[in-house]
């Protein structure tokens, strides 16, 4: 399995919000265990590149990293 993290060690939840029209990603810390898992590292490639594409969040950093299931 692998997820989404951020520079700040959060996970992406795999849900956004909008916000006086600009799209925001939420994301959450590690052990709260809410966060999106995905089964495939190229699903998880596409979210990463789709968050950097159309979120802003402006993210410095973006990790796919291996978890746990």
């Amino acid at each position: 399995m692998y997820a989404i993290k951020n520079e700040n060690s959060d996970f992406y939840t795999g849900n956004d919000y909008i916000f006086q029209s600009e799209k925001y990603a939420i994301f959450t810390g590690f052990r709260d265990e809410n966060y999106k898992k995905y089964k495939s590292l190229k699903v998880a490639e596409k979210v990463k590149k789709r968050l950097e594409l159309s979120c802003s969040n402006s993210f410095d950093y973006l990790e796919i990293v291996e978890v746990e299931g």
